[in-house]
Formats: C-alpha cells, structure tokens, sequence
C-alpha cells in the first residue's frame, strides 16, 4: 500500500492507493500542493510552539510537585525518640534524674515507662517531626513532658508539673 502525504499550508492529508490518473493530477499541480509518496506512511500530529510549550510547562510542574512532595513527607516524618534514656531534669534549681523507655510506632504514637522521683509508672505520648510530648499521670496530677530530638541525638525541652511549677530538661540515651 503506498500512501501520499499532501502538505498544503501546513495541513496534513493523506490519500491511499493513488491511479496514475491521480497521480498525475497531484503532481499536475491541480491542487497546488508538493506530493511526497511514502510507503507505510502512518500521520504524525503536527506540534505547534504552543503545543510543545504546554507539554514542557506540565512536565516541569509535574516533576516539581514529585519533589516538592517527597521534601515536605520528609520534613513532616517522625524522629525516632524510642531507646533508653537518661532524663536530667531542672525544676526551679531542684535537680533530679529519670530514666524514660519510650517506643514509637509509625504513626507517632508514643508508649513508654518512666521511673524516677515521681514515681513508677507507663505513658502515652505522641511524636510530629522532632517534637514529642508525653504526660505522666499520678496521684498529685499530671505532668507534662514536651520536648525535642535534637541534631546531636540529646532530648530538650519543658515539663510542666499541672501548673505548679515548671522546668526544663536534658536527655541521653543509656546504654
């Protein structure tokens, strides 16, 4: 099957199997175009500026907002704040010690135990980006733990003592 592609101010036409007698009128010039016979000629769309313009401008967009989406999950994912830690805490100049288990699930969820002067007792907490809380429940109220996983791995940060008094805190991972 032979195809003839008729280019006539910048149209696309196509004709099959053209006679002689055909042939003769096209390349006669009665149409007034220049004939190109091609054999298995399968038509091409043909791309303006403005086309190709709109496709690049999509596909960069597109690629931006691949990337501008994996560095936003990554800034907003979870430090990790599971382990042993050591917690030296600073309320009003009375210094004292604890030592915190915290494990973390996926979704920021934060289940621990704690056992220092306040007690012995579990907690549950949560965790979004390197900040975290926890809040101890006990029989003279709660206190609040919120703090902040740091770049040198130490955790910081502020208890409240419901309201009482304040301080602040430093931790380590142990062993």
């Amino acid at each position: 099957m032979v195809w003839a592609v008729i280019w006539r101010k910048r149209a696309i036409r196509q004709t099959t199997a053209l006679s002689g007698q055909e042939h003769q009128a096209v390349a006669g010039g009665r149409l007034g175009a220049c004939v190109t016979f091609l054999p298995e000629f399968q038509p091409v769309k043909p791309r303006g500026v403005i086309h190709v313009m709109i496709r690049t401008t999509i596909t960069r967009f597109s690629t931006f907002l691949v990337a501008f989406t994996l560095l936003l999950s990554a800034q907003f994912a979870s430090a990790d704040v599971s382990g042993n830690w050591t917690f030296a805490v600073d309320i009003g100049g009375q210094t004292g010690n604890a030592t915190v288990t915290m494990a973390q699930a996926a979704d920021g969820k934060i289940t621990g135990h704690y056992t220092g002067q306040l007690g012995d007792t579990d907690f549950e907490g949560t965790a979004t980006g390197n900040d975290f809380q926890f809040v101890l429940v006990g029989e003279l109220g709660s206190v609040t733990y919120k703090g902040a996983l740091q770049e040198n791995g130490t955790l910081t940060g502020n208890v409240d003592l419901g309201g009482m008094a304040s301080g602040t805190f430093t931790a380590r991972k142990s062993g």
